[in-house]
């Protein structure tokens, strides 16, 4: 696994259809693996952030649709928003700062409470730094008078409440979290990843070769191994299976996005089939949809749980009305994830073909070999008969058949 986010390369060929009439099969085994990624939160292997770009459309399904349709007229113009070098580095200073509100609650004394105080400021600070560079950029939104009309008029502004919803939206982009919030995790993790490193160099496996064995000592990359998988360095973890399967959108937007072959003029036709920034879009909008939804469900389910134990009854049509609702939610789910699932069997073939196009100039220069090694393979006859009577020659000299007088 590496971090260009093909997380699907070491099994690729279980969800890649070897008969023309598996196709079902293959539609099946890639919404089966998606959905196991989303059900346990966690993705096998590195990955990277999301790009400006998909972050962006993924933040989008939590804007209202009048926003949506200002910056889908931006995007049309080539007008964007401030970079700050990733997105995700927002979600991590969000959790941080969750973590240390629940610490706080669970932690009241005064001097947890400093602490945790003084470290959440510093983090304030940092998302008011951030906010601002978004926010108030001359360089990305109309300032005077006079522009902001034209850009009314263009339908390109963006005022501050909209603005300041957009970079609320954008705290939520779906990122891997690592070892999690706290930063004592962070820099566990971070201690134990950089170890390994260390232990699997071949460097120090040339050094714990020479060790004494006086007591046997493990192989290092399996030290090296355990010391990743105590870290959380071999998967991405999210935080809930609807942040796990926006990644998942997102990151096949970028892969798709990244891939040379969709953009050839082999798949033109399938370019006009799919807009895979409307993809990304709606998938996101139905998914916070969803997510909201499922909290509002489970926030009635704990006020009727809170009251049945005051009460000692149960409100047996209350339960059974949001069981009903419960399981018409369930339909939505395996539809968001069969779509991703199709993206994601679509970016597969994709990189595939990549591999064939990139391995393509290699082939040709090999090809025009062929002659060269022809030539050279039909001189064997010659070199044969040269070795022989080279060997012949060394004969003569090692059985003594040597001028007279020696």
């Amino acid at each position: 696994m590496n971090d260009t986010g093909g997380f699907e390369a070491s099994d690729a060929s279980a969800g890649r259809s070897t008969d023309a009439g598996d196709l079902e099969g293959a539609r099946a085994r890639w919404v089966e693996r998606i959905a196991g990624y989303c059900e346990s939160g966690r993705l096998p292997g590195s990955h990277p952030e999301l790009s400006d770009d998909a972050a962006l459309l993924v933040a989008e399904g939590l804007l209202d649709p009048r926003t949506r349709r200002t910056l889908a007229t931006r995007r049309a113009a080539g007008r964007g928003i401030p970079s700050i070098g990733g997105f995700g580095d927002l979600r991590r200073i969000r959790e941080e700062v969750r973590w240390l509100d629940d610490l706080a609650e669970r932690h009241p004394t005064a001097v947890a409470g400093a602490v945790l105080a003084q470290r959440r400021a510093a983090l304030t600070r940092r998302i008011r730094h951030l906010r601002g560079r978004i926010e108030l950029s001359a360089d990305h939104f109309a300032t005077g008078m006079r522009a902001i009309r034209r850009d009314r008029r263009d339908g390109t502004y963006l005022d501050l409440e909209q603005r300041a919803a957009l970079f609320d939206a954008l705290t939520w982009t779906p990122t891997p979290l690592g070892a999690g919030p706290a930063p004592l995790a962070r820099l566990v993790a971070g201690s134990l990843t950089a170890t390994a490193r260390v232990v699997d160099n071949p460097r120090s496996a040339a050094l714990w070769a020479r060790a004494p064995r006086a007591i046997a000592a493990p192989d290092p990359r399996q030290v090296a191994e355990r010391l990743r998988r105590a870290a959380g360095a071999d998967e991405a973890r999210f935080s809930d299976r609807y942040d796990t399967l926006r990644y998942l959108a997102g990151n096949y937007y970028d892969r798709i996005r990244h891939s040379r072959a969709w953009y050839s003029d082999w798949f033109a036709v399938q370019r006009a089939q799919i807009d895979p920034v409307t993809e990304l879009i709606d998938t996101a909008i139905d998914i916070e949809e969803l997510r909201r939804l499922d909290r509002e469900l489970a926030r009635v389910e704990r006020t009727e749980t809170e009251r049945t134990a005051q009460s000692g009854t149960a409100d047996e049509v209350g339960v059974r009305e949001i069981g009903k609702r419960r399981a018409a939610l369930e339909p939505v789910w395996s539809e968001l994830v069969e779509r991703v699932a199709a993206c994601a069997r679509l970016v597969d073939l994709l990189e595939d073909t990549d591999r064939h196009i990139a391995a393509a100039p290699a082939a040709s220069a090999a090809a025009a070999m062929d002659s060269r090694i022809d030539r050279l393979i039909a001189r064997s006859g010659q070199r044969e008969i040269s070795t022989d009577n080279t060997h012949y020659v060394g004969d003569q000299l090692d059985y003594g058949h040597l001028p007279p007088g020696e």
